[in-house]
């Protein structure tokens, strides 16, 4: 995802395939390991089977069941069944037997003979585990068959979902002997987790994602396309983050993978599979011109290719992407150039261009030295950006520009150049140009660098009913709005740009209604009025899916729409946040869109982060680059990590976080989040009161600016540095129109913990669990334990501190300050203690007294303070409680 600068070439490093693939840790099978663990322990245990697809994770399942079987005192012989000892009798058995220390088996009598005695002679229980059973020969699976039927030991196998397994193999769960765990195919998030295993270390925003499409949940694949990655430098660490440049699938590695897959395929079959890897959806009007219907039937059949639905009509797109993208990566270049000609003309002569693939005429076209019109490859760009392939805009427009450079043309290139980043083509101009900055009011508004489409726009779209400005003195005067929002917006006044852009925020030109959201939404979010967002939203997602239905790229619509899934998260939906924003870093990732990758990335990992899952938005934090983003977005993603990494109380994190603080380029107005990463860095440090300091003035900033939304950020913060009466100053302030649940708890807890509320502090913590926010619930159970302790409501604090506990249990970082509260402050005495364990290990009043020298009306005072303290009324419940304290 990282634009190559010189000094990062020589600061990257290629990897050995073998010392770069780690051991992940298993994703996605814990119900399933427990259930076989559970078998293992059950009396006369005879055995299980894990089936599955090829690269489901069966033998590493089978992995950790033989390790806990270890751990139960059974002795294991580990069989693995391999194509070449499927052609002689017990060799897999064989070699395990001699590796474990047993004698040779001659027959399947004798190596049941040689395991039953084994068993008798050392006393132990005796598991056979055999991997890859599918592949075993028919005495192997015999004797499997026999050792089951017969309880002679027990045996835990993998076995492929495949034809090749004997019938003796399949007679083991079908007639019931042993039970069978089929396992599914990994969920895309999980297979995600899986890659970022492999890959020891930080890992660039967007390549777990990518690779994780590619792979379709085939996690041999999976290991085997990073290795290859690696082994070619397309996969390289840069500045210690794991970085991709495109794929090149050029080395052997994959070939075995692959070739399996095509094997007895001839030339007309291959021809057809590599024109729908080239048109990715071809149309089936096209595919009968290409080839006959049996070739497309028989690779339909093989699962090679499948009908999809598309726009116009159905079409056929290749089931495997690593099959199309080996295909394409060796097509010599006059069979493409052959094979591109045969897709043009069928196309041309079934009718079948269509909006859906204008992308693909042009491309085609283009590569075959067809005469385009500067019109055609400005529609395809336009398409091409929507499509959030931005790399192949850039190079479209930049080729309509060379043809035609109208007013038309260079207004495209420099739209499609503004998001670009570091995807820009050399030589183009590199932004970055704002989307919503305008000229002073007076200055044109056409040409390059105007954030209007001239009135030739038409050409980009073909479309007479394009929407229009309505009125050349109204447009100016949203232009003018506009451009004076977002230089509001960079000063830091939230406030003042919203009442800029305010009166049109409903304008009916969808165009200069995105220009207008581009200022309304951050400074909504930052100002607290997360609901006046979301209501507005509509208009706003109207008048994206409406210049997007024409094909104009205007402004930024990408990143409206995630900060408006950022603003429901704040509403009290950060679930379906989480998904969206996961979606559109998967979406953007796909395409090697690095810039729209890292945006949504930053979005999700804030919300992450609330949500109690630190380390996963470190991850994302940290692994944005300067170069993809923009520089707010960078500063967030700098912030973010700092604040992460304390969390995690990881030193070499921390000090990598920090570095990163120490180099951003701050003007004289320092951004709020930079103030709170500083701060969180300082009472890490153990420099509290410089921490308060720092927060202090950014509050009285935020105050003056109306920046209520970060300025309960700031509330929060200042709270959990056990400052809430500081922080309690500027709660009438937030408290009056601070919209979303996230942000007023932050400041009711404020006001609670202030005035000693341990009832107002609950409500704050029961709304944090029900928003997911656990650490934050956590952290106002500890404050409400506390509140209740001093006022000497022992139950209570008890109660509290269970809560506190439960909490705790959702986030996956290190104790911050508050939670310390739950360890400084025990609930019982000694005494009460050393009472407590003993009446809960079932000794009567009299025992305790005689061991502990004491008369038995002690005993029963120090146990009613005890049953007093921790909520209960008997020594059953006694001993409940005592696990929870």
């Amino acid at each position: 995802m990282y634009a190559r600068t010189d000094h990062e070439s020589r600061s990257s490093s290629p990897v050995h395939p073998s010392r770069a693939i780690a051991r992940p840790a298993l994703v996605g099978r814990d119900e399933a390991l427990g259930e076989l663990v559970r078998r293992l322990v059950t009396p006369g245990y005879g055995g299980a089977a894990v089936t599955g697809g090829p690269g489901t994770g069966k033998s590493r399942l089978l992995t950790e069941a033989a390790t806990a079987a270890e751990e139960l005192g059974y002795r294991l012989i580990r069989v693995q069944c391999t194509p070449s000892s499927k052609r002689i009798s017990l060799q897999a058995v064989a070699s395990a037997f001699r590796t474990a220390g047993l004698p040779t088996p001659e027959d399947v009598d004798d190596a049941v003979a040689v395991l039953v005695a084994a068993g008798h002679r050392n006393r132990v229980r005796i598991l056979l585990c055999v991997d890859d059973a599918h592949l075993a020969d028919t005495a192997t699976a015999e004797l499997l068959l026999r050792v089951v039927r017969d309880r002679a030991c027990g045996v835990l196998m993998a076995v492929s979902d495949t034809p090749l397994a004997s019938p003796e193999i399949h007679a083991l769960w079908t007639n019931e002997w042993i039970p069978r765990t089929v396992l599914p195919r990994l969920s895309q998030e999980e297979v995600e987790q899986v890659c970022l295993g492999f890959l020891p270390g930080l890992v660039g925003v967007g390549v777990a994602e990518r690779y994780a499409v590619l792979c379709d949940g085939d996690l041999l694949l999976l290991q085997e396309l990073l290795a290859d990655a690696i082994e070619t430098g397309a996969l390289r660490t840069v500045d210690d983050v794991w970085s991709d440049a495109e794929a090149s699938f050029a080395s052997d590695r994959l070939v075995p993978l692959v070739a399996s897959k095509l094997r007895q395929l001839d030339t007309d079959h291959q021809t057809a599979l590599e024109a729908v890897g080239v048109a990715e959806v071809l149309p089936l009007s096209v595919a009968r011109d290409i080839a006959p219907a049996e070739i497309w039937e028989t690779l339909e059949g093989r699962r090679l290719v499948e009908v999809v639905p598309a726009p116009e009509e159905m079409g056929l797109t290749l089931q495997d992407n690593v099959v199309r993208r080996f295909l394409l990566s060796r097509l010599p270049v006059l069979r493409r150039r052959r094979l591109l000609t045969t897709l043009v003309t069928a196309f041309e002569a079934n009718g079948a261009w269509s909006r859906a693939n204008t992308i693909h005429r042009a491309l085609w076209n283009r590569e075959l030295g067809t005469p385009l019109t500067a019109g055609e490859l400005e529609v395809a760009a336009a398409e091409a950006w929507w499509a959030q392939d931005w790399r192949t805009a850039a190079q479209l427009a930049l080729s309509a520009r060379d043809m035609d450079r109208s007013g038309a043309s260079e207004t495209l290139l420099t739209r499609v150049q503004q998001f670009q980043g570091s995807c820009a083509q050399p030589g183009a101009a590199r932004g970055p140009v704002p989307l919503g900055r305008v000229p002073e009011p007076g200055t044109p508004s056409t040409g390059a660098g105007s954030h209007r489409v001239p009135d030739d726009r038409e050409r980009l779209h073909q479309n007479a009913s394009a929407p229009r400005p309505q009125g050349g003195g109204a447009e100016a005067k949203v232009l003018a709005a506009v451009g004076l929002g977002q230089r509001f917006l960079d000063a830091d006044q939230p406030r003042l740009a919203w009442q800029t852009v305010k009166p049109h925020v409903l304008v009916p030109d969808p165009s200069l209604r995105l220009g207008v959201a581009t200022v309304a939404v951050p400074s909504l979010l930052r100002i607290g009025r997360v609901h006046d967002c979301l209501a507005l939203a509509p208009h706003w997602e109207h008048a994206i899916d409406e210049l997007r239905s024409h094909g104009v790229p205007e402004y930024d619509p990408f990143s409206v729409r995630t900060q408006l899934a950022y603003a429901r998260g704040l509403a009290g939906d950060p679930e379906e946040a989480i998904d969206e924003l996961s979606a559109d870093l998967r979406r953007a990732a796909s395409q090697n869109n690095s810039q729209l990758s890292g945006a949504a990335a930053v979005h999700l990992a804030r919300l992450l982060f609330t949500q109690g899952q630190v380390r996963r938005a470190y991850r994302l934090f940290a692994a944005v680059n300067e170069k993809d983003v923009t520089e707010s977005t960078y500063r967030l993603a700098v912030s973010g990590a700092v604040v992460c990494a304390v969390h995690l109380d990881d030193a070499r994190a921390v000090e990598r976080a920090t570095s990163r603080l120490a180099a951003l380029r701050l003007g004289p107005l320092r951004p709020v989040e930079t103030d709170i990463a500083s701060a969180v860095i300082e009472a890490h440090e153990g420099r509290k009161t410089n921490a308060v300091q720092i927060l202090q003035v950014a509050a009285d900033e935020l105050l003056e600016a109306g920046a209520l939304g970060q300025l309960s950020e700031v509330v929060h913060l200042l709270t959990r540095f056990d400052r809430a009466k500081l922080a309690d100053g500027y709660r009438a302030d937030a408290i009056t129109s601070l919209q979303g649940g996230l942000p007023r708890a932050s400041v009711q807890l404020a006001q609670a913990t202030a005035a000693r509320n341990p009832e107002g502090v609950s409500q704050c913590a029961q709304f944090f669990e029900s928003a997911g926010a656990p650490l934050y619930a956590a952290e106002a159970w500890a404050i409400a334990f506390r509140l209740h302790r001093q006022a000497g409501q022992p139950r209570l604090a008890t109660a509290a501190a269970r809560r506190c506990e439960t909490a705790r249990e959702g986030y996956d970082g290190a104790n911050p300050p508050l939670l310390h509260l739950m360890g400084e402050t025990e609930l019982l005495s000694g005494r009460e203690r050393e009472i407590a364990l003993l009446a809960a290990q079932r000794h009567t009043s009299q025992e305790i007294a005689d061991r502990l020298v004491i008369s038995v009306r002690t005993v029963d005072n120090h146990l009613y303070r005890i049953y007093r303290k921790l909520g209960v009324s008997s020594r059953q419940q006694l001993r409940l409680a005592l696990a929870s304290v």
